[in-house]
């Protein structure tokens, strides 16, 4: 604002852009001798008021003497010393953003050549304010886009972890499959055990679709039913079996139903007793109670 001040040979001059949410105009700069009364005039877009009048027009608002204007003025300004205002809108025929106005100390109307002036400065100052504003909203679109690469990568690492587990008891069970010549009466539970898995990946798969439909605006759909917690604990116990040996076990209440989202209090169990076993005490039993 001092090169407007400067080049206009005002006494101040101040910029105020428009908040939509309040439909307020906010002191954004102000220089010269009465810039603190300048800071308190008031920033209304009410069509009574100085800056109203300014915000209307696509043409400049001149105003000769505060002291005698019928204008809405602050009484700060009106005894300040400065007795004359031009303003412009800003920018004058586009999308409001707000106004820039300079004050003389001397009472007297302004010439064509200064009006033209603070126009001319006055599209200027916009086009650096678009720029600021397209600056801001890049600088705001690279932060959702780095915040949104983090989630994704953070989510394939939980997601490549929660598969880990299923596939390793599959192809687990699958390499017992293939011992087991003639004992015939394990083969019904290995089965089930490797479609009880491949169920668990294809519904990490499904969530994978969920995402995608959260990213488009769409709700999801809660699969929430009732299931016993003990017996999940206790297909957790028997799949992680197959690959930790013996050190899992199930303790406590029988039957402890209720309304859950089943895969997902499945997959935080899995979770659970995985992390029990790797940062356990070795050849410790890690516990369900």
């Amino acid at each position: 604002m001092q090169i407007v001040r400067e080049a206009t040979g005002a006494d101040a001059a101040a910029l105020l852009l428009y908040e939509p949410d309040t439909h307020n105009l906010v002191t954004r700069a102000v220089v010269g001798d009465a810039g603190a009364e300048l800071q308190e005039f008031a920033a209304s877009v009410d069509l009574d008021s100085f800056t109203g009048q300014v915000a209307a027009h696509a043409e400049a608002t001149a105003v000769d003497d505060v002291v005698t204007t019928e204008l809405e003025v602050s009484d700060a300004l009106r005894f300040s010393g400065i007795h004359s205002l031009l303003g412009v809108r800003l920018p004058r025929h586009r999308r409001f953003l707000g106004i820039m106005y300079i004050g003389m100390r001397e009472q007297r109307p302004f010439s064509n050549r200064e009006i033209r002036r603070l126009e001319a400065l006055g599209e200027g100052l916009t086009l650096h304010l678009d720029n600021a504003k397209l600056h801001a909203e890049l600088r705001e679109r690279l932060i959702e886009v780095e915040t949104e690469r983090q989630l994704r990568e953070r989510f394939t690492a939980v997601l490549a972890h929660d598969l880990r587990g299923p596939l390793s008891t599959a192809k687990m069970s699958t390499q017992l499959l293939k011992r087991l010549d003639d004992d015939a009466a394990q083969r019904p539970g290995l089965i089930d055990r490797i479609d009880r898995n491949l169920d668990v990946i294809e519904r990490m798969i499904r969530d994978l679709l969920d995402i995608s439909r959260m990213r488009a605006g769409r709700r999801l759909p809660l699969r929430i039913d009732w299931c016993d917690l003990r017996t999940l604990a206790e297909e957790v116990v028997e799949d992680l079996r197959l690959v930790h040996d013996s050190r899992l076990e199930v303790e406590g209440a029988h039957d402890l139903r209720g309304m859950w989202s089943c895969d997902e209090l499945k997959r935080a169990l899995w979770n659970l007793a995985e992390n029990g076993i790797k940062y356990g005490a070795p050849g410790r039993r890690s516990r369900f109670t």
